[in-house]
């Protein structure tokens, strides 16, 4: 895994956050109503290992993430779970009749231009301007933000649990008006349990991390399909 990759993802899942201000709108009813045509970006990094926890800086230095890297990596290569996770969208939409398809298009802040809320509008908008877009023959746009891997709990320099985690963040944004039609998040946490180090194959921590995935899935499955 590369650092800038990293530093890139980061900032990408950074915007995204503070550009819904994080509410959460749930899929209306009517969503699958209409066949507006539907644009997807995936925003995904490999797998990763993060501290939690009560931690200062020398503390987190002391700790680290290094002792993790190449177990993880070895981990992913088995499980490679972003096609799993795409294919609830591609599958979804499909059956519900409504036409989507990847577009070829990376967010960068510094290209955009922030959108100007409409006084009188109750609706909920992104905060940067994606209306462009429709250029590339779609209605709508849904950004689906992936990150899994491990969390460290710390206390201190006393580790108090490893968890598998998975986290989904999805948001659709109606690109006649620049508004948000939809945005959730799914988080699963599963404990590692037993001994984490078990090379070659690594079975607690792989299982860990494959159930968070799994429950993160069958999660948006339902939020998609309800």
């Amino acid at each position: 895994m590369k650092f800038s990759r990293i530093i890139v993802v980061f900032f990408v899942c950074l915007f995204l956050f503070t550009s819904c201000k994080s509410k959460i709108i749930p899929l209306s009813k009517t969503y699958y109503d209409n066949t507006n045509k539907v644009g997807v970006l995936f925003i995904a990094d490999s797998i990763r290992a993060e501290i939690i926890g009560d931690q200062s800086l020398l503390e987190m230095a002391l700790t680290g993430t290094k002792r993790f890297r190449a177990p993880l990596e070895l981990v992913d290569k088995v499980i490679n779970p972003i096609n799993n996770i795409e294919n609830i969208y591609f599958n979804t939409y499909q059956e519900k009749g409504k036409p989507i398809k990847r577009i070829d298009y990376e967010l960068n802040t510094e290209d955009l231009v922030e959108f100007e809320k409409p006084k009188k509008s109750k609706k909920q908008y992104f905060n940067y301007d994606l209306r462009f877009l429709q250029s590339k023959d779609i209605d709508e746009l849904l950004i689906v933000t992936i990150e899994y891997g491990l969390l460290v709990n710390y206390d201190g320099i006393f580790e108090e649990e490893k968890l598998g985690n998975c986290r989904i963040e999805s948001k659709i944004i109606n690109l006649k008006d620049n508004s948000i039609l939809y945005n959730n998040f799914t988080v699963f946490n599963v404990e590692v349990i037993g001994n984490w180090k078990t090379p070659p194959n690594y079975p607690n921590l792989k299982h860990a991390i494959q159930l968070a995935i799994k429950q993160a899935i069958e999660e948006e499955k339902r939020k998609f399909n309800n």
